[in-house]
């Protein structure tokens, strides 16, 4: 499992073996997400996508929670290593269960056009922790992992 470090924006494993409290972000795959390869080497044309705009952001509510570290899908896994990705897939209940809280980006919820932090809900235990909650007619709501992210 590797962490970013929401200071930083630098990748870290756990160090020997301990998980830090950590955030987590949940959202739908769209175009120009940032892959593991591609945030180490984050060169201009890398942080002008918009998948590094959202991990940015989840960094920025990570830091407003006194949460030094998160988990985003998109660029914590290495893809490249099938043995890592069937172990992330198999691991990632776990990780969800494990974070202190799970931001989750919602790209079609109509405040999403007024700016990424707007289509920011924090999930908590109670449900979301936003001055309305999102309409359900997200794709977010749609997909295979809301629930097991939402347990």
């Amino acid at each position: 499992m590797r962490l970013i470090n929401a200071r930083t924006l630098q990748l870290e494993p756990p160090r020997y073996g301990e998980v830090p409290r950590y955030a987590i972000l949940s959202h739908t795959w769209e175009e120009q997400e940032v892959t593991l390869q591609e945030f180490t080497s984050a060169t201009d044309e890398i942080k002008a996508k918009k998948g590094y705009a959202k991990i940015v952001q989840a960094c920025h509510l990570a830091i407003q929670h006194d949460i030094e570290y998160i988990w985003v899908d998109t660029c914590c896994i290495d893809k490249t290593s099938s043995t890592e990705l069937a172990e992330a897939i198999n691991s990632m209940f776990q990780w969800y269960r494990g974070a202190v809280v799970c931001y989750a980006y919602l790209s079609d919820w109509e405040p999403a056009a007024r700016g990424l932090e707007a289509s920011m809900a924090s999930l908590t235990v109670d449900g979301f922790d936003a001055a309305c909650g999102p309409p359900r007619s997200c794709r977010w709501f749609k997909r295979g992992w809301t629930l097991q992210e939402l347990s």
